[in-house]
C-alpha cells in the first residue's frame, strides 16, 4: 500500500480560505480517492463473455467509423483532383495562349524571309 501511494504523481493541493480542519479533510478524501482510482486501475478484472447484441453493436460502431474514414479519404482525394483539374486547365489556357503567339511569330519571320528572296 505504502508502494503504491509512493508512485502517485504528486498532486499539488491549493489550500481554502477554510479553517485547517477543513483542508486536511479535503487532501485526506482527495488523496484517498486518487489511491482507489490506481488501485482500480491496477487491478486486472476477469473478462467476462460478451453478449451477441454487444458484438453486433461494437460492429456496427466499427463499420460506421470505417465508413466515415473512408468517406473523409474520398473527400481529401477529390479534393486534391479538383485543384489538379484547374491547375492543369490553367495551364493549359496559358500554354495555347502562348502557342498561338509562338505561330505568329513564325509567320511573321516566314514572310520576312520569302520577302527578302
Amino acid at each position: 500500500y505504502t508502494n503504491m501511494l509512493q508512485m502517485l504523481p504528486k498532486k499539488r493541493m491549493i489550500p481554502q480560505e477554510n479553517n485547517m480542519a477543513d483542508s486536511d479533510a479535503s487532501s485526506v478524501s482527495s488523496h484517498v480517492s486518487q489511491v482507489s482510482d490506481v488501485s482500480t486501475s491496477n487491478e486486472r478484472k476477469p473478462k467476462r463473455q460478451r453478449t451477441e447484441e454487444e458484438k453486433k453493436h461494437d460492429r456496427i460502431m466499427a463499420n460506421r467509423r470505417s465508413a466515415r474514414e473512408s468517406r473523409e479519404r474520398k473527400r481529401k482525394i477529390m479534393e486534391n483532383l479538383e485543384f489538379t483539374v484547374q491547375r492543369l486547365t490553367d495551364e493549359n489556357k496559358d500554354l495555347q495562349k502562348l502557342n498561338e503567339k509562338l505561330q505568329l511569330q513564325v509567320e511573321t519571320l516566314i514572310l520576312l524571309s520569302d520577302a527578302k528572296s
